[in-house]
């Protein structure tokens, strides 16, 4: 199982290669499909996602549905 980290700048990466305005929906939505599967996995509520990956506690749902996306 990769780590959490490392997956986010995975899909992070694909999105910014991504420069169709369609594809960047798609992978943004896979991105937060696959994050919240592997957070509820691993049983953790997003706020301690939020702390553990050093990101405002707003920004775990965020990318979750779908509405924002990691920088890098």
């Amino acid at each position: 199982m990769l780590p959490l980290d490392v997956l986010i700048t995975i899909f992070t990466l694909s999105l910014h290669l991504n420069n169709n305005e369609k594809g960047r929906e798609m992978n943004n939505m896979l991105f937060g499909d696959k994050l919240k599967k592997e957070r509820e996995k691993r049983g953790w509520s997003q706020d301690y996602l939020a702390e553990k990956i050093y990101v405002s506690r707003q920004s775990v749902p965020k990318w979750e549905t779908g509405k924002n996306y990691p920088s890098i």
